[in-house]
C-alpha cells in the first residue's frame, strides 16, 4: 500500500517534468520557475476563532492571520515542486551537512514511519531547514515568495484556483502527513504540490504583525498547513493565510521547501 502511494507521488512529479518546457533550467532540480510579476498579497478577511487547549476564548474572539493587503512587485525565482522529503533530508544527514530530524512520536523520520521516504520531513526547527537549503545551494522562501508561488498574479484563493477545499485537492484531517505530491489535482498551474494542506512550511520571514518587516523577534511565518484543521478549514487553506512559530520549535506537522 505504501509503495503504491509513493509510486503515485513519483508519477505525478515525473508527469510535470515530462510536460515542462525544454528550456526550463530548474526542472532537473525538481523546481518550478516563477516569473516576475505583480500581485496583491495578504487579505482583510482572514480572521479565525482562536482556541485554547480545551476551551474557546470569549465568544467573538478573532485573530487576523494574513498580511495587510498590498500590491507587490515580485522578482523571478524558482521554488521546489514538493516539500523536502524524508529521503532527501536523510542524504544531507549522511553527508554530515545536516543534523538528524526529531524522531519522536509522529515525526516522519522516526522509527514508526522510517520506511516512508516520500513523506515530507518534519520535526526540524528553523535552523535545520535553513541548513538543508544551504546545502542544496538554495534558501528558504520569503513569505511573499511563498504566497506568490501559491496565488500567482491572478491572486488565486487556493493554489488550484477558487474551487472549495476537498480531500481530493489537499491532504488534511489526517493523523500523519501524506506522501508529497499525493494530491496532483490540487497543484498550482506551474505544478507546485501541497501548498495547501499536508504540513506547515517554514519561511525566512519574521512575523512582525500584519506588516512585512525584519523585527528579529524569534518568530517566523509558516505557510500552507496545517495537516489537522481544527476549524475554519476553508480559511486556513488559503494562500494568504499565515501562522507564527518560534525558530526553535519543531513539530510533526511542520516541514519546508526551498527556493533559489
Amino acid at each position: 500500500m505504501v509503495a503504491g502511494v509513493v509510486g503515485f507521488a513519483g508519477l505525478a512529479v515525473l508527469t510535470w517534468r515530462l510536460l515542462r518546457p525544454a528550456t526550463d533550467p530548474y526542472a532537473a532540480l525538481g523546481m518550478a520557475a516563477i516569473r516576475a510579476g505583480r500581485f496583491v498579497a495578504g487579505a482583510d478577511d482572514l480572521s479565525v476563532v482562536v482556541y485554547k487547549v480545551d476551551a474557546f476564548l470569549a465568544p467573538g474572539s478573532l485573530e487576523p492571520f494574513a498580511l495587510r493587503p498590498r500590491e507587490v512587485q515580485m522578482a523571478a525565482f524558482a521554488i521546489d515542486r514538493t516539500e523536502v522529503t524524508v529521503d532527501a533530508y536523510a542524504r544531507c544527514v549522511k553527508a554530515g551537512a545536516c543534523s538528524p530530524a526529531g524522531a519522536g512520536f509522529r515525526c516522519s523520520a522516526g522509527d514508526r514511519l522510517s520506511s516512508r521516504n516520500a513523506l515530507p520531513i518534519t520535526c526540524v526547527d528553523y535552523s535545520q531547514a535553513e541548513r538543508f537549503c544551504e546545502w542544496t545551494g538554495k534558501r528558504l522562501p520569503t513569505e511573499l515568495e511563498w504566497e506568490y508561488a501559491g496565488r500567482g498574479e491572478p491572486g488565486r484563493r487556493y493554489p488550484w484556483g477558487d474551487a472549495p477545499v476537498s480531500a481530493r485537492l489537499m491532504c488534511s484531517r489526517q493523523s500523519e502527513p501524506c506522501s508529497v505530491a499525493s494530491r496532483p489535482t490540487g497543484a498550482t498551474p506551474e505544478g507546485i504540490f501541497d501548498l495547501a494542506g499536508n504540513v506547515w512550511e517554514w519561511t525566512q520571514s519574521d512575523n512582525c504583525g500584519r506588516e512585512p518587516a525584519n523585527c528579529h523577534n524569534g518568530f517566523k511565518v509558516v505557510k500552507g498547513g496545517p495537516l489537522t484543521y481544527e476549524h475554519d478549514e476553508d480559511k486556513q487553506a488559503r494562500g494568504a493565510f499565515r501562522q507564527s512559530v518560534p525558530v526553535g520549535q519543531s513539530d510533526w506537522d511542520l516541514g519546508f521547501r526551498c527556493v533559489r
